[in-house]
């Protein structure tokens, strides 16, 4: 009867919150790096592009969940000098509403979904010989150290294409430096957190119900449609997560000077 629900919670949620943890500790560690006063600059500069990318990947989650925008800044360089934050959304939403309840999960995990499109279609673009030849993450079973195995060979195999296959090198400065903005800016923060939560307790509730009613009506072959978009999620997430290990290559390097 729960089949469903725990397959939801290994391939979906599982990988959301571990990817996150790590894209996040990552992504803190860069911007210690660069959120010196003397690097201030620089990270502002670094955040033209990421920060806008995070914020406007919550304003979609929330206008699609039916949430009510009060107000937006995209990127507020000058005015986080004094208060350190560079953009923001600010909504309200219906705590009776089931679906402004789930609205929350997504718009608290929107800048991982959001910035990993983006660097996806970023590459489509400028690396179109990565990008053909890129290797996408499929799940055949739940042997976990098979899925860990193959989730190791998928970092490893596009990682070497993105420096092998790159075509032209300005080009790829020009995607590293994107992507760097960009992956830096996919963490998610405490507020996200809460907000993601608080929203995911609800969207466990209602895919329990599912589980529930797919079991009594036969549906069970919606499963293997749960691991498609579990192997397009985690294709997603790990091109995110390989830029935030390149960008942890980068933050270090500018530290030294």
């Amino acid at each position: 009867m729960l089949e469903f629900f725990i397959l939801f919670n290994l391939v979906i949620l599982l990988p959301i919150l571990i990817f996150g943890l790590i894209i996040t500790k990552i992504n803190n560690y860069v911007s210690s790096k660069l959120r010196t006063k003397s690097k201030w600059w620089l990270y502002t500069l670094c955040s033209s592009i990421g920060t806008p990318i995070h914020e406007l990947s919550h304003l979609i989650f929330n206008l699609i969940f039916g949430h009510k925008i009060k107000s937006v800044a995209l990127f507020r360089p000058i005015e986080s000098k004094k208060d350190g934050i560079l953009g923001y959304v600010d909504f309200t939403y219906n705590p009776k509403s089931i679906y402004h309840n789930i609205g929350l999960f997504f718009s608290g995990i929107a800048p991982m979904i959001g910035g990993s499109i983006v660097l996806f279609l970023i590459m489509k673009f400028l690396l179109p010989e990565v990008f053909v030849s890129l290797e996408y993450f499929e799940i055949n079973n739940l042997n976990i150290i098979e899925i860990l195995n193959n989730i190791k060979n998928s970092v490893m195999s596009n990682m070497e294409l993105i420096f092998k296959n790159y075509g032209k090198i300005e080009n790829l400065i020009i995607f590293l430096v994107l992507a760097f903005s960009i992956s830096t800016h996919m963490s998610i923060s405490t507020e996200d957190l809460k907000s993601a939560m608080q929203g995911g307790i609800v969207v466990e509730v209602v895919i329990a119900v599912i589980s529930v009613m797919l079991k009594a009506f036969g549906l069970a072959f919606l499963t293997q449609f749960l691991l498609l978009i579990s192997s397009y999620l985690i294709s997603f997430l790990l091109l995110g997560l390989i830029f935030s290990m390149i960008s942890l290559v980068i933050a270090f390097v500018i530290s030294l000077f």
